[in-house]
């Protein structure tokens, strides 16, 4: 079902983009390791025995993402108990829970050769890759501090609602809140393990014990921490525009307000947003007169966000911003483009730049 990244659109029925292998390649370059990339294997008993042979006389340790399930093609878990063995096949934790750990032998003089089966969707992939991988390559180079460092923070946003049968693990924006003190933990959003998104803006995994109930804002949580904390001392002011439709104008006020009051997804980016500014746009016009009040609406701005909840099925805000620069992309119709590109985002919504 996997297709490359750059497979043109629409992808065939049934199919998806393939994101694991790019965020583990660069996840595992941040670890200082080397990757070797062994490309998409099909759901083949004999494609998966021909990629794991290969890769044992190469490796040091392997990755795979997905094929550990119960599904009738998850293959990994029966390949792995014929070839090596197996330490562990599930996890009690959340996402992550059919996280397998197994050991292939190689040569007499050689250890045997660790293998992480991760799962397959992208957050759980990557939760589990900090969580477990992260050490264990740190480990084999023989550094000091192998595991993320653990911080007590001060839960910010609407609270945790708690799983009642596995520990979770919890994206997170974390940074350290001069006003309040100390350090800061507000969770990036729905924490589905298909969201992606939701690692965006995330730089530390929140512990969220089992249990009935939830934990409330202002509950302190132990954070493991999965990249540095950015420093905060020195802010960038950026001049912010909001062009919307008249369907958009709630959806627009409630962004300029999480500008305005440093949303957690970029407080830690050292971003100010001083005052933002929303223009309601009228419905199409002909003539000139529109162009140019788009263009007086964005004069000087650094950043425009465009929102458009039109039901009609004409996309006229791009029509009319058809100057942008390369790479701005927009929110058009209720729905992200084609062309979305998430590293262009803030948070949802989504940021570009007007180059008059």
């Amino acid at each position: 079902e996997l297709m490359p990244p750059d497979a043109a659109s629409p992808l065939p029925a049934g199919k998806i983009r393939d994101s694991n292998r790019l965020m583990l390649i660069a996840a595992v370059r941040e670890a200082r390791a080397v990757p070797i990339d062994l490309g998409i294997v099909s759901d083949s008993e004999e494609e998966l025995r021909s990629a794991v042979s290969e890769a044992i006389s190469s490796a040091d340790l392997l990755i795979s993402t997905g094929g550990v399930s119960m599904g009738a093609l998850d293959l990994m878990k029966p390949l792995l108990e014929e070839l090596g063995t197996i330490h562990f096949g599930r996890l009690h934790m959340k996402p992550g829970k059919p996280t397998t750990f197994a050991t292939l032998p190689r040569d007499h003089q050689q250890r045997a050769l660790p293998f992480f089966a991760l799962p397959g969707n992208p957050c759980s992939a990557m939760s589990t890759f900090q969580l477990l991988v992260m050490p264990a390559l740190k480990a084999m180079q023989k550094m000091a501090a192998v595991a993320g460092p653990r911080v007590g923070c001060q839960l910010l946003g609407p609270g945790l609602q708690l799983d009642a049968e596995r520990p979770e693990y919890v994206r997170a924006s974390v940074w350290f809140d001069p006003i309040l003190g100390q350090m800061v933990a507000h969770p990036t959003g729905i924490q589905q393990s298909s969201r992606l998104l939701s690692f965006r803006a995330a730089n530390g995994l929140v512990h969220a014990p089992r249990g009935p109930g939830s934990l409330c804002a202002g509950s302190i949580v132990h954070v493991t921490l999965t990249s540095p904390l950015q420093s905060t001392s020195q802010s960038q002011e950026v001049k912010a525009v909001i062009l919307c439709s008249a369907q958009a104008v709630q959806e627009a006020d409630y962004i300029r307000i999480a500008l305005q009051q440093q949303h957690p997804s970029i407080s830690q980016r050292s971003l100010v947003f001083p005052n933002p500014a929303v223009t309601v746009l009228p419905q199409q016009e002909e003539g000139s007169s529109y162009a140019q009040q788009l263009e007086r609406s964005c004069q000087d701005a650094e950043l425009v966000l465009v929102l458009d909840e039109s039901e009609s099925e004409e996309l006229w805000l791009e029509s009319c911003l058809g100057r942008r620069a390369p790479g701005v992309e927009m929110l058009l119709s209720g729905s992200m483009g084609e062309d979305i590109n998430a590293l262009n985002a803030l948070w949802g919504p989504v940021a570009g730049m007007w180059d008059p």
